[in-house]
């Protein structure tokens, strides 16, 4: 993601941005050597467009559902806004605690959400932060999956287990339907916030998990169940807590919780790459600005008075809040004519 900044222009006005930017782009199309450098810039901030406000040259959305479980503390079927509904009985016992979801082995309540439509082809994501405060019992089972649409099958389920990990510690893995998963070879802590992204196949059942990915080619701590289960269509995202419907009842998920919950049709849309989405002249010359990446990254906005140059200046390192969000401000730049600006993944 790159951004222009000129304190000679006002970026209050949404039309001169837009109109410098595509007069940019003419340029930069025009130029094979601008066009280059362009290129060989992009994987150092790991982007695949430019886009200024957010407004040109970016993908349509295709997100499904979001959800951050802002609701009050208390049972999340029945709460003030919540979609939520029960998906195996007994009722009222999944709960929502400090705006995240409570999964618990010690209650029984399955909840899911339902999609708008359902999906017969191509592929589905869910992306969702974890807390593990309990370690799972026995063999482990599975907290979350994707559902048939109106019927009860169980799809990409995430697993968690002790099986394999170090002495208080414990790991994560997918299985498309059936048991055993397929684990991801990494120790994982207690009270520890991950990030997890699942791709759901839907001609093959094919499943993946990726625990703290940086993009969809990541492959340090990732699962993948390619046993083909066949085709279903998919109609909903849930929750589960003990099995006790299952024959595998007799082991248990731990404790933990759930945030920042999205479901999309493509990586990019459930775990979406930083950019910015406006610019301003806060005071004097000096830009303030703000961008979405990812919850609690660290990213680093770095400057250049040469879109094509190799040498970029650090200005600060910035953490992204539990909601993404970035603010930005470079009081180095009055006095210089122009600038651009990135921002790289620490």
């Amino acid at each position: 993601m790159l951004l222009f900044f000129s304190p000679r222009e006002s970026f209050n006005n949404l039309g001169v941005a837009v109109k410098k930017q595509i007069q940019y782009r003419r340029a930069m199309k025009n130029s094979s050597r601008g066009f280059t450098g362009l290129r060989s810039i992009i994987p150092l901030c790991c982007v695949i467009v430019i886009c200024l406000f957010g407004s040109l040259g970016c993908a349509n959305a295709q997100l499904i559902f979001a959800d951050s479980f802002d609701y009050p503390d208390g049972e999340i079927v029945g709460a003030p806004g919540s979609p939520w509904v029960n998906n195996y009985l007994p009722t009222n016992q999944a709960f929502v605690v400090s705006n995240r979801l409570y999964l618990t082995q010690t209650n029984q309540e399955s909840v899911r959400v339902d999609f708008p439509t359902s999906y017969n082809s191509g592929l589905l994501y869910s992306r969702m932060t974890v807390n593990f405060s309990k370690l799972p019992d026995g063999d482990g089972n599975y907290f979350a999956f994707f559902r048939a649409a109106g019927t009860d099958n169980l799809r990409g389920r995430i697993w968690a287990s002790t099986n394999g990990a170090a002495p208080g510690k414990f790991r994560l893995g997918i299985t498309a339907i059936s048991s055993p998963p397929v684990m991801v070879g990494r120790d994982l802590f207690l009270g520890t916030n991950y990030t997890l992204v699942c791709r759901y196949e839907l001609a093959h059942s094919f499943s993946t998990l990726w625990i703290d990915p940086s993009d969809e080619s990541d492959t340090a701590s990732r699962a993948d169940d390619l046993i083909d289960q066949g085709q279903w269509t998919i109609g909903h995202y849930g929750f589960l807590q003990t099995v006790s419907v299952f024959a595998n009842s007799g082991n248990y998920i731990g404790a933990l919780t759930v945030d920042d919950l999205r479901v999309g049709r493509t990586f990019a849309e459930v775990l979406p790459l930083v950019k910015f989405l406006s610019i301003t002249n806060v005071l004097n010359g000096v830009p303030g600005m703000s961008a979405i990446g990812q919850a609690t990254t660290n990213y680093v906005l770095q400057a250049s008075t040469n879109l094509l140059s190799a040498n970029w200046v650090n200005i600060s390192t910035n953490t992204a809040g539990t909601n993404g969000m970035l603010n930005l401000t470079d009081p180095s730049a009055p006095g210089i004519p122009n600038r651009f600006y990135r921002l790289m993944k620490q």
